[in-house]
């Protein structure tokens, strides 16, 4: 099929990963931006062309080692973060603690964007600085991705959402599970 492939056809392939827009792409390959539209859908519903878009883009995805399996998993974590998987809080002294490393879950280095370590003003230690990764984004991204939310309105669907679900962030919450 390669040998049978028109420049534009070729230059389309190589140009559809890059933002994954059929339009811009066709465009971007050499077809009129009048007619790029209808160019795409037609070049994306060819058999073999749609292979090797296909192809090409698990080729970037290897190389940038970026599956949607680990994106899935990192903005999860992200959304799901709770700031004490990191620290330990002493009720008697009433201060907060670094947890030791191992005892840090993977999820919590996924969801924390920046650590920074300083000297205390008095020179007696070092002091921790944690910021996460904003929840919200992640958190509206995956609402979308389990479609939670009407995407005319952007309002929650509640019926949509699984007792499963709730219990899980009931339970990190310290709250009564709800039966189901």
């Amino acid at each position: 099929m390669k040998n049978k492939l028109t420049d534009k056809q070729r230059a389309f392939i190589a140009e559809y990963p890059v933002d994954k827009n059929m339009t811009k792409a066709a465009e971007r390959a050499g077809y009129s931006a009048k007619t790029a539209y209808s160019q795409g859908q037609r070049l994306l519903k060819n058999v073999e062309i749609k292979a090797l878009v296909n192809q090409k883009l698990a080729e970037l995805e290897e190389k940038a080692g970026l599956t949607a399996e680990r994106v899935m998993r990192e903005v999860k974590a992200i959304a799901t973060s709770n700031i004490m998987d990191g620290l330990e809080y002493n009720p008697d002294t009433k201060e907060f603690t670094f947890k030791a490393p191992d005892q840090i879950p993977e999820e919590f280095w996924m969801a924390a964007q920046e650590i920074t370590t300083f000297q205390l003003p008095d020179g007696s230690g070092l002091a921790l600085k944690i910021k996460m990764h904003p929840k919200l984004q992640a958190l509206k991204m995956e609402y979308d991705r389990h479609r939670l939310t009407s995407p005319d309105t952007g309002a929650t669907s509640i019926g949509t959402i699984h007792i499963s679900m709730l219990n899980e962030r009931r339970k990190r919450a310290g709250m009564e599970l709800i039966e189901e």
